[in-house]
C-alpha cells in the first residue's frame, strides 16, 4: 500500500514540476477541476428477493502540462497537448440481501493527449491506471489499465469522423473494441454525436451560455469486493463486483461566467445486471459467476459542476475548419 501511495505522490509530483517548467514559455490549456453527484433510485431485483440501488461522489482535475505551437508546410497552425488527469470517486451500493452497504473506492490516474497537424487530421490518446476496490481491499489491488487511441478527421466546419480502438471496462469485462463515429453540425444550433459503440448524443445550443442534449450509452462497472461473509458458498476472500446497464439521459449544462460551468442530468437505467465474480479479467472473456441478477430498470439524477481556471483560446486560429475538441461532449 505505501509503495503504491508513494508512486501515485510521485506521479503528481512529476506532472506539477512539468507544469511549472512549461507554464513560462507556452500557452497551457485550462487547469479544470471536475465533481459530481450521482443518485441511483431502489429498484427491485429480478431473480432474487431484495432492492438495489446507489450513491455516488466524483471529483477530479486536469493539469496541463505541455503544449507546443508549430507551422506546418501550408503555414497553418498545429499543435501538440498532453494533460495529467485524476479522478477520484467514492459510492455507496445499497443490496438487500447483504449483511452491509458496499463501498467501492476508484483512484485513477492518467494522460490525456492531443496531435493536431493543422490541417485536417489529429490524433486523440489517453492512457489511465486506476485502483477499485471496497474500503478493504484498495490497496491490496493491481492498477487496472484503460486506454483510447483515435484518429479524427475534420472533413469541414461542420462535420468530423474518427476511427481507433479503445481498451475499457464499458460492458463489464476487460474489452479491446473497435470505435468509429462521427460529429455532424445538423443547424447551426443542432449537432449530432455518434462513436460506436459507446454512445449516441444529440445537443442543442440553446445560447452560448446553455446547451441541452439527450444521450444514450452503454456503463459496466468492475471493482473488487472482500467476501468476509463468505457469499455464495464461495471460500474466496475476495470476489469481484460488476453492474451492467444502458442508459439514457436528458442533460444540462449553463455556463455562468468564463470559468464555472453547472450541468445536471436525469434519466433512466435500464437492460440492468449486477454480478459476483471471480478476480480473473481475461480480455473479452466472460469470468465465472457466483451469483448474478437482473435489475428493473430506474431513475437517476447527476448534479455538477465545471472550474476552468484558464480560458482556452482557440488552438487553431488560422484554419478554415474548427476544432472542438474537449468542451462539447465529444468524448473518446
Amino acid at each position: 500500500m505505501k509503495l503504491k501511495l508513494s508512486f501515485s505522490l510521485l506521479c503528481i509530483f512529476l506532472a506539477a514540476s512539468c507544469l511549472n517548467t512549461e507554464a513560462q514559455n507556452t500557452n497551457l490549456s485550462a487547469f479544470t477541476i471536475k465533481s459530481n453527484y450521482t443518485g441511483i433510485l431502489n429498484s427491485s431485483l429480478v431473480d432474487t428477493t431484495g432492492k438495489y440501488g446507489s450513491n455516488s461522489f466524483e471529483a477530479a482535475f486536469e493539469i496541463p502540462l505541455y503544449k507546443h505551437f508549430f507551422k506546418n508546410s501550408e503555414n497553418k497552425t498545429g499543435f501538440w497537448d498532453v494533460s495529467f488527469q485524476n479522478n477520484d470517486a467514492i459510492s455507496s451500493l445499497n443490496i438487500d440481501f447483504l449483511n452491509r452497504d458496499i463501498r467501492l473506492l476508484n483512484i485513477g490516474f492518467g494522460l490525456r493527449g492531443l496531435y493536431f497537424t493543422g490541417n485536417k487530421n489529429c490524433w486523440l490518446t489517453r492512457l489511465n491506471f486506476s485502483y477499485q476496490g471496497d474500503e478493504h481491499n484498495i490497496g491490496l489491488s493491481t492498477p487496472r489499465f484503460s486506454g483510447t487511441l483515435l484518429f479524427n478527421r475534420i472533413v469541414n466546419r461542420g462535420f468530423t469522423y474518427h476511427l481507433g480502438l479503445a481498451y475499457r471496462y464499458s460492458f463489464g469485462i476487460a474489452s479491446v473494441l473497435p470505435v468509429a463515429g462521427i460529429k455532424y453540425q445538423i443547424t447551426e444550433k443542432w449537432k449530432l454525436f455518434l462513436s460506436v459503440p459507446f454512445y449516441t448524443s444529440i445537443q442543442y445550443k440553446v445560447n452560448n451560455r446553455l446547451l441541452l442534449s439527450a444521450k444514450i450509452h452503454p456503463s459496466g462497472t468492475m471493482s473488487y469486493f472482500s467476501n468476509n461473509d463468505k457469499l455464495f458458498g464461495c471460500s474466496q476472500n475476495t470476489l469481484m463486483f460488476r453492474k451492467r446497464a444502458t442508459t439514457f439521459s436528458l442533460d444540462a449544462k449553463y455556463k455562468i461566467n468564463s470559468f464555472l460551468s453547472v450541468n445536471g442530468d436525469i434519466g433512466r437505467e435500464g437492460s440492468r445486471k449486477i454480478y459476483f465474480s471471480d478476480i480473473r479479467t481475461e480480455i473479452n472473456k466472460e469470468p465465472h459467476n457466483y451469483f448474478t441478477s437482473a435489475i428493473r430498470s430506474a431513475w437517476f439524477i447527476n448534479i455538477g459542476f465545471i472550474i476552468k481556471l484558464d480560458k482556452k483560446r482557440n488552438p487553431s486560429p488560422n484554419n478554415d475548419e474548427f476544432i472542438d475538441y474537449s468542451d462539447d461532449g465529444f468524448e473518446y
